[in-house]
Order: C-alpha cells, then sequence, then structure tokens
C-alpha cells in the first residue's frame, strides 16, 4: 500500500515526538530509580542501625548496669553493711567553704613545698606560719585517723541525673583535704616524726578510697590525682628518711588495695549512660550539656529520653564502643588503654568520612580519652610505689639498693608490675643519684625516666638513693 506524503510527514512527527518525551523521560526515570534505591538503603541502614542499637540497650538491661543518668542515680547507693562516713567528711570540710582558708591554704602549700623533708627540728618563719593554718584543721586532722581503722562507704549528695552538668564540689573539697594532710606529712618529716608521715600517707589514700564508689568522671579524676598526690609523698619518704619495716609493710599492702581496674569499670558504665542520655538531646543541645540551664533541668532530660536517640546509628556506635572498653576492663587497665586506642582510630575515620551524621559520637567520645589516660598514669604510678617500697624493704635488709627485678622477684615483689600503656614489663633504672620505676608513657618510648609534664613523659616513683642526712 502506497503512503502519501501528508501521511509520511504524520508519521515523522510522531516519531519525533516520541523521541523527544523519551529523551526526556529517561533522566527522570534514572533519577526516580536512584531516588528509590537511595530510599530502600536509607531505609534498611536505619532498620539496622535501629536492631543494633535495640541489640545495645537490651546487652545493658540484661546485666543490670545504667543506660541512662536517671538509672546511674538510682544505683549510686552506699554499700550495704558498711558505716557511711559521708556526713563525718562533709562536717570536717566545711571550713574550706570560708574562702579566707582555702586562699590561705594556697599560699602556704607553696611554703610546704618550699620545706625541706630531711629531719631538721629547726623553728622557721615557714614552718611557724604552716602550723597556724593546721591549727585550724585541727577536726579534719583529728578525723582522718579514724578512717585506717574501718571500712567505710560514702554516697555524696549530688544528683547524677543531670550528668556532665552535675555539680562535684565535694570532690574538689576532698582534694583540698588531701592537700591539708600533705602539709602535716611535710611538717612531719621536717621534725623527723617519721611514723607520723607514714600514718598521714597512709590517711591520704584512705581519703582517696571515699571516692571511690563515686560514678562520676570528675570525682575519679579527683581520686586520681589524690593517689598521684600520695606517690609523691612517698618518693618524699623513702628517699629522705629511714622507715621501719612494719611501716614498709603497711604502705605496701595500702597500695596493692588500690583497684583502679575497678573503678575504671565503674567510671566507663558511667560514662556511658552520660553520653547515651545526651544522644537523645537535640543536636544543638551538645555545646550547652554543661552549663545551659535547660540541660541541668531534670524535666528536659527526662522527656528527651523518652524520645529516644535522635541519631539511632550514632547511638548504637556510643554503646558498642563502651560495651568494648566494659569487656577490656574486666581484664585490665592496659587492655582498656589498648581498646581504646582502636576505638579513638575508627571515631577519627567517621569524622574524616561522614563527621555530620554521627555528630554525637564525634562530640562525645574523644574527650573520653583524657580519664583513660589518667586511670593509666595513676595505675602506673600505683604499680611502680609498690615495686618501689619492695626496693626500700630490700634496701633495708642488704644495706644497697637493688639493680634488677631478679633482686626484688619473688622475695619482695610477687611480680614485675605491668606498664598499662606498653603492656610489657615496668622498666627498673638504678643510678648514683636515684633509683627510678616507670612506664613509658603514652608514646612508649623510653626517656630514661623523663618527669617532665607533657605528652611524651614517662611515669613512674623517683627515689633519691642517697642515705638521709
Amino acid at each position: 500500500m502506497r503512503v502519501s506524503d501528508g501521511n509520511k510527514s504524520g508519521l515523522g512527527r510522531y516519531a519525533r515526538s516520541r523521541l523527544t518525551l523519551g529523551c526526556l523521560l529517561s533522566p527522570l526515570l534514572l533519577l526516580l530509580m536512584v531516588l528509590l534505591v537511595a530510599a530502600i538503603g536509607c531505609w534498611m541502614h536505619l532498620r539496622r542501625s535501629h536492631n543494633e542499637l535495640v541489640q545495645e540497650i537490651a546487652s545493658v538491661r540484661e546485666t543490670g548496669r545504667p543506660l541512662t543518668t536517671i538509672d546511674l542515680e538510682l544505683l549510686y547507693k552506699p554499700e550495704p553493711g558498711l558505716p557511711d562516713v559521708t556526713a563525718e567528711l562533709e562536717r570536717v570540710l566545711r571550713i574550706l567553704d570560708d574562702k579566707e582558708v582555702e586562699d590561705s591554704l594556697a599560699r602556704v602549700r607553696k611554703l610546704g613545698d618550699a620545706l625541706r623533708t630531711t629531719p631538721n627540728r629547726e623553728p622557721t618563719p615557714e614552718l611557724a606560719e604552716i602550723e597556724r593554718l593546721l591549727a585550724r584543721f585541727e577536726q579534719l586532722l583529728a578525723f582522718a585517723p579514724s578512717l585506717l581503722d574501718r571500712e567505710f562507704t560514702t554516697r555524696f549528695s549530688y544528683d547524677l541525673t543531670l550528668g556532665f552538668a552535675s555539680s562535684t564540689p565535694h570532690a574538689f573539697r576532698m582534694l583540698q583535704g588531701t592537700q591539708v594532710l600533705g602539709l602535716q606529712l611535710r611538717v612531719d618529716l621536717y621534725c623527723g616524726r617519721t611514723s607520723e608521715a607514714v600514718n598521714r600517707l597512709l590517711q591520704q589514700l584512705a581519703m582517696a578510697d571515699t571516692l571511690g564508689n563515686d560514678p562520676n568522671a570528675i570525682p575519679q579524676i579527683v581520686r586520681l590525682v589524690i593517689i598521684r598526690t600520695a606517690v609523691t609523698s612517698l618518693e618524699l619518704l623513702l628517699g629522705q628518711q629511714e622507715v621501719e619495716e612494719q611501716d614498709l609493710t603497711r604502705l605496701q599492702s595500702a597500695f596493692q588495695k588500690l583497684d583502679l581496674r575497678r573503678s575504671l569499670q565503674f567510671t566507663i558504665r558511667a560514662e556511658r549512660a552520660m553520653e547515651y542520655t545526651c544522644c537523645t538531646w537535640p543536636v544543638e543541645s551538645l555545646a550547652e550539656s554543661d552549663g545551659d540551664e535547660k540541660t541541668r533541668n531534670r524535666d528536659f532530660i527526662e522527656q528527651n529520653l523518652a524520645r529516644g536517640p535522635r541519631y539511632p546509628w550514632d547511638a548504637a556506635v556510643v554503646l558498642k564502643s563502651f560495651r568494648r572498653l566494659d569487656e577490656a576492663a574486666e581484664s585490665s587497665v592496659h587492655a582498656v588503654v589498648r581498646e581504646w586506642n582502636a576505638v579513638s582510630d575508627e571515631c577519627r575515620t567517621r569524622i574524616k568520612r561522614a563527621g555530620r551524621t554521627y555528630p554525637y559520637s564525634s562530640v562525645l567520645l574523644p574527650p573520653f580519652s583524657i580519664t583513660i589516660k589518667q586511670f593509666a598514669m595513676a595505675d602506673a604510678q600505683g604499680g611502680a610505689a609498690i615495686a618501689a617500697i619492695a626496693a626500700a624493704r630490700f634496701r633495708k635488709r642488704t644495706q644497697r639498693w637493688p639493680a634488677t627485678w631478679q633482686e626484688l622477684v619473688p622475695e619482695y615483689l610477687p611480680v614485675i608490675p605491668l606498664d598499662p600503656f606498653s603492656g610489657q614489663e615496668m622498666l627498673l633504672r638504678l643510678s648514683s643519684e636515684s633509683l627510678k620505676i616507670y612506664s613509658v608513657g603514652e608514646n612508649k618510648q623510653d626517656e630514661s625516666g623523663s618527669w617532665q609534664e607533657g605528652e611524651f613523659a614517662d611515669v613512674g616513683v623517683a627515689i633519691e638513693v642517697g642515705k638521709p642526712e
């Protein structure tokens, strides 16, 4: 059949219109397919994230450990069966509420640092001023020895529901109270009262124990500072005084009782509760977590917890990270340090690749490295202190300081202390000037026992090996 020219023209126009329509619809259909695939991928991601979050929440709930700051507040109680000394502590530390006394303590502490610790007994203006201040702390100095004669528990009155916004003035009062004990210890050393100085050092450790079951990271860090202050007192004591065997045994026993692994585990669980609670807040509230009035409001916290996490996948990352740390803490402080390094590396990678989609873990996880490092440093100094006391016992019997671990283990020391940073044995160096027992620190490099503050400092104990004057 023959087609006319007019029909040919119509067919051409129809074909061209179909082609044009196809050209227009193809990108649109492709875009719709891309959007559909993206939507399905997003739905699957949300579904998977929701399931991961549910699993992580269930794993916390099954153990009965705190998931939120409300749980944390309910679980922080005095240990049953032990006398609660909280009220007594607060009474004897109440004098520090006086700003004049607080300022005087800060000034006189400098005089204490300058006071010679070799026995002298000669009165000096500095000694007189220190003793005038110590007289104002008569109640504290009389109360502290009672902590050595009994087991005890505490529960300081503050609201853990507020999480990072919780106020912890009791921790700083405890630190100041320990500084008072340190001043008295220096006076005892100056006056040659060695046994009294040993008792003051033991009282410092007992004061640290009053914060032992406080789950908040800030009181725990203060506790670690107190322990490290006690280690400094030990360095002075062992380097400048002849300490009796029975006092050395008491000191060694007190340092061995410090269970920093257990305290770190409590802190990890509390930090998890605080960070998960923050994951339920609006993102813009993160910057206000420790200062804005609304984040200090219990109603605000409860309402957001009822709504659940804003970014379920990010909340799952937070819970998973702390589950790994909690499991590592079952082993040792070193295991936590090692696991934290892996968690930190993963966090940095997430921030580089998709930081905006992980706003909570990107902000909340990194600062916890400070707490981990403080625990590791205190654990290193605690282990070094135990070994240093063993070395002092060795010297008392042999009239010389040990040059190797083999001279101490196992008669004076059960095992060589573990370096929480490297996981290897701690180092022992004896020179004509000092005995150093130390960890290689955060950079895992032996700096020959350098105590300079900073990222690359070693951590441990240094004892003057010259005979006391």
